[in-house]
């Protein structure tokens, strides 16, 4: 894959996250628990066929050794669509 290519692909991961975040929103509207958004990024995003992970833990790394540290990612993809 060129430079040009992968920009171009980064560019439409980003318009299509962004594109579902506002859609969750307006369903939503104001005055949710970001938690309820969150669900509906996620569901938005699937319906467009991304693979995504919400709300997973994962571990905290200082160079190359575990820290024991563990924290969450509120939305997360394994893969492109």
């Amino acid at each position: 894959m060129t430079d040009q290519e992968v920009y171009n692909r980064r560019l439409q991961v980003f318009s299509d996250i962004v594109g579902c975040a506002f859609r969750s929103y307006n369903y939503f509207h104001w005055g949710v628990d970001e938690l309820v958004y969150e669900a509906g990024l996620k569901a938005e995003l699937e319906e467009m066929g991304y693979q995504v992970h919400r709300q997973e833990e994962f571990p905290i790394y200082y160079k190359g050794k575990p820290t024991g540290v563990n924290r969450r990612i509120d939305v997360g993809r394994q893969c492109y669509r």
